[in-house]
Parts: C-alpha cells; structure tokens; sequence
C-alpha cells in the first residue's frame, strides 16, 4: 500500500542538507522548479565534485531504456560512499514498468531520482511501487493566493525583506510560475544590492520595494503595467493607450512586453470577475 503522505519540498530540502538520503525517491507533478532544485541539492550534498566524475549519472527518459537505466542503479560507488542516478521525465522511460521490481529491492548504495514532469497513473506500475517503497513527493502547480507567501520566503532565505507592495506587484506582474517568480527575485535582489541609500538612509540596502519592482523591470512611475491597469479599470482610454504605447516603444522586445501585459491583464479582470 501507498505510503499516505508524500514530502514537502522543505522536508527534503532539510533532510538532503543533513545528509540524510534514502535509496529511492520518486517526484512527480507538473510544478518542475521545486524537484529541479532539488535534484541540484542532491548532487551538492551527496558527492563531492571529485566524486561526482564516476558516481553521478543523470539520464533522461526520451532519450534511453529501462534496462540501461536499472544498469547504472545496480553499480557500485567508485572511491565514494555512495552514487547517484537521476532519471528526469522518468514517465517518458521506455519499459520504465521494469523499475517495479527495483523499487521493492533498490541498490543501499546508490541514491535513485525519478522524476516525472506530470502526474502519471498512480495506481499503475511501476508509480504505485515507486509509492509504497520509496520516498515520494506531489508537486502541483502554486494557488494565487499561495504566491505572495511565497515570494516572502525566497526574499527572507536570502536575507532580503520585501514590501507588502512589492510582494503584491510582483505577484501580479509574475503570476504563478514559481521559476519566474524565483528569477524576477533574483534580479530585484542585484537591483537593491546595487541601490545607494538616499540621505536619509530610508530606503535599505537589504529591502526590497515597490518602486523596485517597477525600475528592475525597466517601467517607470507613471507608465508600467500598473498604472495601465488602474486606467483600464478607472475607464480612462486615453490614457491607458498612452501608457501602453509608451511601454511598448522603449523596449528592445515589444512582443515579450505585450505578452506580459496581457498576462497581468488577464489575472486583472480575472480577479474583478471573481
């Protein structure tokens, strides 16, 4: 039977950093940064780089066969405590039914990543053995209202506060795509790191705000998508053809730009629907 509950990513983020690692793990969803990450964790923490030349191997389901795969799972550390075998799009695996029987039986000396890009038929083989043997873990896609909670905690892991409007902002011009979301943060966070402190020294290095969210995507005050969307919204037509022509002129890709708007606009009137 099925294990009931599966791992949280920060369950296995801490046990992976403790070094605590079991045989198997199978994740699986169609939320792809959280298991990616993870994967790299794996890596960092189970081998060291000089181990990793002849203990790591990392296969991906188009491109080989069950029995290669059950192959590499089967060998021995070379010089280290351990190996590690990641297996990405595991349910594009030819034959990956086989993996059945390793999951009842798994190498105690190797460390097996499958991972499936969508969720499979879970009460199928080889998935529900890869359930009730191994550590296993569900990632779906984040609710909107989970993104701003979200966003706090990537700011906060990396020593940044950001503001409630800054998390809002970037809420809405992002959307639920948490690669996204973790790569706009990235770039706020090298925006601020490089922001002088006024005279005053009100706005910290290690803060993160509003007006940030607009400058590290190239917008300005008076014409971004926000202001767009208060014109929309307040039936000024003037005026948000004029914020949005002007977006539009000062980037060098209009077509990535309007697909942005659009996107922001689309959860805009999705909200107002609801």
């Amino acid at each position: 039977m099925a294990k009931k509950k599966g791992h949280s990513f920060e369950q296995l983020r801490t046990a992976f950093r403790h070094q605590n690692f079991e045989p198997l793990y199978f994740f699986y969803g169609e939320e792809t940064f959280q298991p990616d990450q993870l994967q790299d964790l794996l890596i960092e923490e189970a081998l060291t780089e000089a181990e990793r030349e002849f203990n790591l191997d990392i296969v991906y389901g188009a491109e080989a066969e069950a029995a290669q795969v059950l192959a590499l799972c089967a060998e021995y550390p070379v010089m280290a405590q351990r190996r590690v075998v990641i297996v990405r799009d595991f349910d594009k695996l030819g034959g990956n039914r086989a993996f059945k029987s390793y999951a009842e039986q798994p190498n105690p000396q190797a460390v097996v990543l499958l991972a499936a890009s969508r969720k499979p038929n879970l009460s199928a083989h080889p998935y529900r053995a890869l359930r009730e043997h191994g550590v296993w873990a569900h990632f779906e896609p984040l609710y909107e209202s989970d993104v701003p909670g979200w966003i706090k905690k990537r700011a906060k892991a990396q020593g940044y506060q950001i503001e409630p409007r800054a998390v809002q902002r970037l809420a809405d011009y992002v959307g639920t795509d948490l690669r996204a979301i973790a790569g706009e943060i990235e770039k706020l966070i090298t925006f601020a790191s490089g922001r002088s402190e006024d005279a005053a020294g009100s706005a910290p290095a290690r803060r993160i705000t509003a007006d940030d969210v607009l400058h590290a995507s190239g917008q300005t005050r008076e014409f971004n998508v926000f202001e767009l969307q208060n014109a929309i919204g307040e039936g000024r037509p003037a005026d948000a053809q004029r914020i949005a022509d002007r977006m539009l002129r000062r980037v060098s890709n209009a077509k990535s730009e309007a697909i942005m708007i659009v996107s922001v606009l689309n959860a805009f009137f999705a909200k107002l629907w609801k």
